[in-house]
């Protein structure tokens, strides 16, 4: 199946990673600006109970997952749209010493858990 046909249209790449890509992407009946994280290696089997369990997770400090489907055998992940300098692995891997102190790494985590 073909995303389009699924009911959304792709952007232009936001994000390139190792395993995937990230590209913007709008629900056409909703007009919802989403992103899609597209695996880079296709085969990968889903669990529908999984899924079922993280499509329901709803939390401020999470990103939200609205759906999952699979075209070629490549999973695609459609989630809130996070804009660069966000995310706490390149808040890491700018950091010049690659390390965080110990009240960095609390804050963070109290973030996280609230």
């Amino acid at each position: 199946m073909n995303p389009v046909t699924l009911g959304y249209t792709i952007g232009e790449k936001v994000y390139d990673a190792d395993v995937y890509e990230v590209k913007s992407c709008i629900q056409s009946a909703t007009k919802n600006h989403w992103a899609v994280q597209i695996a880079r290696e296709s085969g990968v089997s889903l669990d529908p109970a999984l899924v079922e369990i993280v499509l329901r997770f709803d939390h401020p400090n999470l990103v939200k997952l609205h759906d999952i489907f699979m075209t070629r055998g490549v999973v695609h992940e459609v989630v809130d749209h996070v804009f660069a300098g966000n995310d706490l692995f390149e808040y890491i891997e700018s950091s010049t010493d690659m390390k965080l102190t110990e009240s960095q790494a609390a804050l963070i985590i109290e973030k996280l858990l609230s």
